[in-house]
C-alpha cells in the first residue's frame, strides 16, 4: 500500500512539472533579441554569426542571419549582454552592455565594416533598445527601479509586506489608489488595467499564470519578496496572441537569478512603541500604550554554485535565494460591558430605573397585567411566571428587588461565567446606563507574513537552458481584533499558505529570423 501511495506521489509531481513546463512555452518571463546586419553601404550581410554573452553569467545564444541579413534570439534570460557578430570579410563588430528585458523584442541592427576578422569594432550600448518588432504597448519596470523606489509596509488591504504591484501604477492606462478605484482602501488589490475590470488583469510569475479560484488575480497575498524580483513588465494595450486570459493588462513578473558573483542583501524595517505616543483612543478610555513590535526583516543571496575543491559553477550553475518575513504584535485595547461581582450572583438591582410610560404629549404609565403594577426599567421577569391575564400574556418580577435566586442560575451559565472576568462596579467613559463600560481588555494581536523563493539555472549547453524555480508565502493574522479573553474570544487565526513550482527547459535549434 505504501509502494502505491508513494507510486500516486511521483506521477503527481512528474505531471505537475510536466504541466508547468508545458505552460513555459505558451507564455515566458523571457526576452528576445532581433535585428538586422548591414554593412556600411547599407546592404544585409547573410551568413554571419551572432554570439550574445551574458555580461554577469557567461551564458552564450548563438544565432546565424539568413539571407536577408536578419537573426531572432528568443527565450533570453533578462539581463545585461555582450554582442559579437562575425562574417568574413568584415571586422568583427561587438556592442557591450545590450540590455535585454522580461517579455520584451529588443531591436538591435549591427552595421560591420569591411577589414580582418582579428580587427573588433567596439560600441557601448548600455540602455534598452526601442522595441520596433511587436505592436505591443507596454512598461518595463526595471530592478533600479524596484531597489531605489519607496515602499510602504501593508500598503493594502490583502498583504503585511511590501507590496510589488505598487509599482504597477507607474505605466499610464492604469487605475487604482487615487485615481479611479471603487474601493480606496482594496487600493492595488483592486487595480484596473487598459479599461479592465477589477480581478481582471493576468499575473505572471517566472512565465506561470498565479490565477487563484477564490479571488482571481489577487497577486498581492501571493506575491514573492520584493528582494526578489529583478523586473517586470505591464502590458496595456495590443497584447500578444500569448495571453488570452485576461479583459484588461498584463503584469509578467521575473524573480532574480544568480551569477557568476556572489551578491547578497539584508535588512530590518522596524517600529517599535517606545517611540510612539499613546493613542487618543487609550487616552479617552484611561488604557496604557498598546505594545506594538514591528520587524519586517530578511535577505537574499546569489551566485555560483560552489563547492570548495568539488565543484565550481561559474558560467553554468546559478543558485538564487531570498526570505523575507514581517512579525508584528500589535497591541489593542477594547471596551466591553460584563456582569459586576453582584450580578454574577444574581443581583441585578443596579439596572432597576424609573417606572415606564408611553410616548407622545400625555404620557400615561406602563401597567403589567399580571401584578397591575407599573412596569420599571431593566426590570427582570421570571419564566415561571408566564400567564395569559385579559388575554394578554405577562409574567411577574422576581420577587425580591430584581433578584434571581442563586438556585435559579442554570448550571451552563455558572460554568460558562469561569471563563469570562469579572465587570467592575464602575462605568467606563461614555456610558449612559445603569452599568456599562466595565472592562478594559486590552491584549496583542499577533501577525506573521513569511515569503520564500528559491531559483537554480544551468547553461546545460549553448543550445540547452534549464532554471527551476519556488515561491511560497504565509500568511498568519488574527481575525479581527481580540476584545475577550481567551478561549471565549470569537476571533480565530486566520492562516493562507500559497506556492508555485516553476519549472522550465528550452532546446535550442536553428530560429527562423524575420
Amino acid at each position: 500500500m505504501r509502494w502505491l501511495n508513494g507510486m500516486r506521489r511521483c506521477v503527481t509531481i512528474a505531471w505537475l512539472l510536466a504541466v508547468c513546463a508545458i505552460t513555459g512555452f505558451a507564455q515566458s518571463d523571457r526576452g528576445t533579441l532581433a535585428g538586422t546586419i548591414l554593412d556600411n553601404s547599407g546592404a544585409v550581410v547573410p551568413g554571419a554569426t551572432i554570439t550574445v554573452t551574458g555580461a554577469e553569467t557567461g551564458t552564450v545564444y548563438n544565432a546565424v542571419s539568413s539571407s536577408a541579413g536578419a537573426y531572432r534570439i528568443s527565450e533570453i534570460r533578462p539581463g545585461t549582454y555582450n554582442i559579437k557578430a562575425a562574417a568574413t570579410g568584415f571586422k568583427t563588430a561587438e556592442r557591450t552592455g545590450v540590455v535585454v528585458q522580461v517579455n520584451t523584442v529588443s531591436s538591435l541592427d549591427i552595421t560591420m565594416a569591411v577589414g580582418d576578422t582579428k580587427e573588433t569594432l567596439t560600441v557601448v550600448a548600455d540602455a534598452p533598445t526601442l522595441q520596433t518588432e511587436s505592436s505591443e504597448i507596454g512598461t518595463v519596470v526595471t530592478t533600479k527601479q524596484i531597489q531605489d523606489l519607496p515602499l510602504s509596509l501593508s500598503a493594502s488591504s490583502q498583504s503585511f509586506l511590501r507590496s510589488p504591484e505598487s509599482f504597477v501604477f507607474l505605466a499610464p492606462g492604469t487605475a487604482g489608489p487615487g485615481t479611479n478605484s471603487d474601493h480606496s482602501s482594496g487600493g492595488i488589490f483592486e487595480s484596473k488595467i487598459g479599461g479592465g475590470q477589477n480581478f481582471a488583469t493576468e499575473v505572471i510569475l517566472d512565465g506561470v499564470s498565479t490565477q487563484r479560484a477564490d479571488s482571481g488575480s489577487a497577486f498581492d497575498q501571493t506575491a514573492p519578496s520584493v528582494e526578489a524580483l529583478s523586473e517586470f513588465k505591464v502590458l496595456t494595450a495590443t497584447i500578444p496572441a500569448e495571453f488570452g486570459r485576461t479583459s484588461g493588462g498584463v503584469e509578467s513578473f521575473a524573480t532574480k537569478s544568480g551569477t557568476n558573483k556572489f551578491h547578497g542583501t539584508a535588512f530590518n524595517f522596524f517600529r517599535n512603541d517606545k517611540l510612539n505616543a499613546n493613542s487618543w483612543n487609550n487616552n479617552f478610555n484611561g488604557a496604557p500604550k498598546g505594545r506594538d513590535h514591528q520587524n519586517d526583516f530578511g535577505g537574499a543571496l546569489g551566485g555560483p554554485v560552489w563547492i570548495p575543491k568539488l565543484y565550481n559553477g561559474k558560467d553554468k550553475l546559478f543558485f538564487f535565494f531570498s526570505w523575507e518575513q514581517y512579525r508584528n504584535n500589535l497591541g489593542k485595547s477594547n471596551v466591553n460591558t460584563l456582569a459586576t461581582e453582584a450580578e454574577r450572583s444574581g443581583d441585578f438591582t443596579r439596572l432597576l430605573g424609573p417606572g415606564l410610560t408611553t410616548g407622545g404629549p400625555n404620557p400615561q404609565p406602563i401597567i403589567n397585567p399580571c401584578n397591575g403594577k407599573q412596569i420599571l426599567q431593566g426590570e427582570i421577569f421570571d419564566p415561571a411566571t408566564t400567564q395569559v391575564v385579559g388575554g394578554q400574556p405577562c409574567r411577574l418580577p422576581f420577587t425580591v428587588d430584581n433578584v434571581i435566586p442563586s438556585d435559579r442560575i442554570s448550571t451552563v451559565s455558572k460554568n460558562n461565567l469561569q471563563f469570562l472576568p469579572v465587570g467592575s462596579d464602575t462605568n467606563g467613559p461614555g456610558c449612559n446606563a445603569p452599568i456599562c463600560n466595565n472592562f478594559l481588555f486590552t491584549a496583542a494581536n499577533p501577525v506573521r507574513d513569511t515569503t520564500m523563493t528559491v531559483k537554480i539555472d544551468f547553461n546545460v549547453s549553448q543550445k540547452g537552458k534549464a532554471f527551476f524555480s519556488y515561491s511560497s508565502r504565509d500568511q498568519e493574522d488574527l481575525n479581527g481584533s481580540q476584545s475577550l479573553p481567551r478561549p471565549v474570544d470569537p476571533n480565530f487565526i486566520n492562516s493562507n499558505f500559497t506556492h508555485y513550482v516553476r519549472f522550465g527547459y528550452v532546446r535550442r535549434g536553428p530560429q527562423p529570423a524575420h
